[in-house]
């Protein structure tokens, strides 16, 4: 018997499971351009609930490992907690009984570390909803450079997911309409 046969493809399957390890973004952070367009809003005392997101996310870069948000947080959870720190941040969130409550859903989450070969993108899709029963639909097509190398292209790409958030958030707060889902029940 050839021990050494037996033993090749379970050590490959170990180095493949060893060798691919997540992208992992960094924490977001509130954005300078986004708290100049909340300081416009009248309208504060705004609470944050549920998000939630497709269930088919592809996370996979490159055979390198899934890019993935920090913490263990589902993308749906990060794009939640993002708007709700530049709500904080502006001082609009509510710390009592909330005038509204935003949710939402996430229709959209898809990226590339690929795209003509050392580009990438983020494609992101947000449906927001106001417990005042108004809804607004906000997408962000993010480009960002990547790399040849497959670890560089993946780690890019998890760097540039909180950026496409903030201006996912930035397209949502400077919209027209969305003052009107501020306004009381």
């Amino acid at each position: 018997m050839n021990f050494r046969r037996l033993l090749l493809p379970a050590a490959l399957a170990t180095t493949a499971l060893l060798g691919a390890c997540a992208s992992v973004s960094p924490a977001y952070r509130p954005d300078v351009a986004n708290q100049s367009a909340l300081a416009t809003v009248k309208a504060g005392n705004i609470a944050v609930g549920s998000f939630t997101q497709p269930a088919d996310i592809a996370t996979m870069c490159r055979g390198n490992g899934p890019v993935d948000p920090p913490q263990g947080m589902s993308f749906a959870s990060f794009v939640q907690s993002a708007l709700a720190q530049e709500l904080k941040a502006s001082g609009k969130l509510a710390t009592g009984t909330p005038d509204v409550t935003l949710t939402g859903a996430l229709t959209q989450v898809d990226f590339s570390s690929s795209h003509h070969l050392t580009s990438g993108y983020w494609d992101l899709a947000l449906r927001l909803h106001s417990s005042n029963g108004k809804s607004l639909d906000a997408a962000e097509h993010y480009p960002f450079d990547t790399s040849l190398l497959a670890t560089v292209a993946c780690d890019r790409s998890a760097a540039a997911l909180p950026v496409a958030v903030q201006e996912l958030i930035h397209k949502v707060v400077t919209d027209p309409g969305f003052p009107a889902l501020l306004a009381r029940n």
